[in-house]
């Protein structure tokens, strides 16, 4: 005997209710699966960033404990070079403590890093200033090839550490910051009351820095307005700069310093092109020797460059 119709409707509906149950116990595992799998994948990249970080954390403190080592083998009859010898001392002390209190810190770590090299091109200056003054003795210039020395241990070390650092870096890329590309600077010999410009090598014939570079597209960066500053270290390590009061000190790091120039720019997440010039303070002239050049902006060194002048 056949069963009602509408007993048979309901086995059918009953049947479809528990195959669409089914189904969405399925999606429902797979999607907890692929969870599963995207949160264990960020769990690895976070890892290796950690490794990265701790690489350059160790990278920066055997820089440090080096270039302390070289200015302490430092030592000049001059008072005011050698007070300015002291201060840069200070400031590697307290970039140390910057980096034990922020080991885990990415961003501040980099900035340390770049602070770091700043200081050890400023301390080659002031190695050559002693040299030319002839005013070390002998048992300075034997501790100065201690240091050497010891700044070759270290290079070791850090050669190492860098490389082990450079294959966790081909992992994750930490690139966030503005860059500059094809950064040039040149003296610039002012003619025709300034109308006229061609570039010079002489330092007598200097009338300015001329600094152009391009930074670079960067699709992460945020857009707007950045102000952009020109730091310029003479060869005696003194910062060029228009005047000493706080409105041309800015912020790099965990350091402040004067600009010997500032402009701002509307970047818009493409390749912008950027032209900066520097005049000396009025009543001073450029010397001869090497200028390091920095470029700066939201409180980080983005370019570094050389000028030599006869």
């Amino acid at each position: 005997m056949s069963e009602p119709a509408n007993t048979q409707e309901e086995k059918k509906k009953g049947e479809a209710f528990y195959l669409i149950l089914i189904l969405l116990l399925l999606c429902g595992n797979g999607l907890l699966g692929w969870f599963w799998w995207k949160d264990s994948g960020k769990l690895k990249i976070i890892t290796i960033e950690k490794a990265t970080i701790a690489k350059d954390a160790e990278i920066v403190k055997q820089e440090l404990i080096a270039l302390h080592a070289q200015y302490e083998g430092l030592k000049v009859n001059n008072r005011e070079m050698q007070a300015e010898i002291d201060r840069k001392k200070e400031e590697i002390a307290q970039l140390q403590k910057d980096l034990e209190k922020n080991k885990d810190n990415e961003y501040i770590i980099a900035k340390l890093k770049k602070e770091t090299q700043t200081l050890r091109d400023i301390m080659h200056h002031f190695v050559h200033e002693i040299d030319s003054l002839n005013t070390m003795n002998k048992n300075v210039i034997a501790d100065r090839e201690k240091v050497r020395g010891e700044l070759n241990a270290e290079k070791e070390i850090t050669s190492q550490l860098t490389k082990e650092k450079s294959e966790l870096q081909n992992t994750v890329n930490l690139a966030s910051m503005l860059k500059t590309v094809g950064l040039t600077v040149s003296g610039m010999d002012e003619r025709r009351g300034g109308k006229k410009e061609v570039n010079t090598k002489k330092a007598k014939h200097c009338d300015k820095v001329k600094i152009s570079f391009t930074l670079a597209e960067n699709l992460i960066a945020k857009k707007g307005d950045r102000i952009i500053y020109a730091r310029i270290i003479s060869p005696n390590g003194i910062e060029m700069t228009q005047g000493s009061d706080s409105s041309h000190i800015f912020s790099f790091g965990r350091s402040h310093g004067y600009w010997a120039t500032k402009k701002t720019v509307n970047y818009a997440n493409e390749n912008t092109d950027v032209l900066m010039y520097a005049h000396p303070k009025q009543g001073e002239a450029f010397v001869k020797g090497k200028y390091i050049i920095e470029v700066n902006t939201d409180g980080a060194t983005i370019g570094n460059a050389t000028l030599e002048l006869e």
